[in-house]
């Protein structure tokens, strides 16, 4: 099935600033309710970003 083949991948940007909007517990089980990866990144801060990409590369070949 073609649905079962897409990587639905939740990225939280800005985690670096203090007041956030969204907790990580917030994001972490609105991901999980919607059968998503959930990864927090800051580009300021170099947090995350490449992790994105190496998400998504990995999950995508083990559904091919």
């Amino acid at each position: 099935d073609q649905a079962d083949s897409i990587v639905k991948l939740l990225v939280a940007n800005k985690i670096d600033l203090q007041n956030r909007a969204i907790s990580r517990k917030e994001g972490q089980n609105f991901a999980k309710q919607h059968g998503m990866l959930y990864i927090e990144t800051s580009a300021k801060e170099s947090i995350g970003v490449n992790q994105v990409f190496e998400e998504l590369v990995t999950d995508r070949k083990s559904v091919v």
